[in-house]
């Protein structure tokens, strides 16, 4: 499911190239290839315990992509911080080796 930054969703796994960053939930979990692909970037993963992972282009920011507000909304429920890019979520039961 992809999820655009204004709450549409829509059912696929493959990340759609817009001007406003993105963030992929997988039903999978996706090869390191396609997190750097989807992400545009070396891939960092942040744990956000209970609500799975992301992973974000670890450059992100010295990039300065534009902020991902979903995905930010997310990851300020367990700490303070500002995501940016296209962001892949993985949820508790589809993350293995990330």
């Amino acid at each position: 499911m992809l999820i655009k930054t204004k709450g549409e969703n829509m059912e696929t796994v493959s990340v759609i190239k817009t001007n406003k960053p993105t963030m992929t939930v997988y039903g999978y979990e996706p090869t390191l290839e396609e997190a750097q692909k989807a992400v545009g970037g070396y891939v960092e993963r942040l744990d956000l315990e209970d609500l799975g992972c992301l992973l974000v282009d670890e450059d992100g920011k010295l990039k300065r992509k534009p902020i991902n507000e979903q995905a930010t909304k997310l990851y300020n429920q367990l700490f303070d911080g500002v995501i940016v890019g296209n962001v892949i979520h993985l949820k508790p039961e589809t993350r293995k080796e990330w």
